[in-house]
């Protein structure tokens, strides 16, 4: 989440936080569900990854490399996927 402050002149000023946060994503039992939507996906795996995205009603399928950094609001991945990735918020 961005933290909020507000300069003199009361204009909104979102700061982005780091990506220090990460969920490791194991489907070999079947789908995750991430404990927070992410804010990026690295690929650490080639294959498939299957997954629904933040407030999106149906699953996006994409052919992925090892090594990719994917700017991702991903909520779920799912059973289907043959990649291994890390989500990070």
């Amino acid at each position: 989440m961005a933290d909020s402050f507000e300069k003199k002149d009361r204009r909104r000023v979102d700061v982005i936080e780091p990506l220090s946060r990460s969920e490791v994503v194991d489907v070999s039992g079947g789908d995750h569900e991430f404990s927070n939507v992410t804010r990026a996906i690295m690929v650490t795996g080639d294959g498939n990854l299957a997954m629904r995205l933040k407030d999106d009603s149906a699953d996006l399928t994409l052919a992925v490399t090892a090594g990719a950094f994917l700017p991702l609001r991903v909520s779920h991945v799912r059973d289907g996927s043959t990649a291994t990735a890390v989500g990070f918020w």
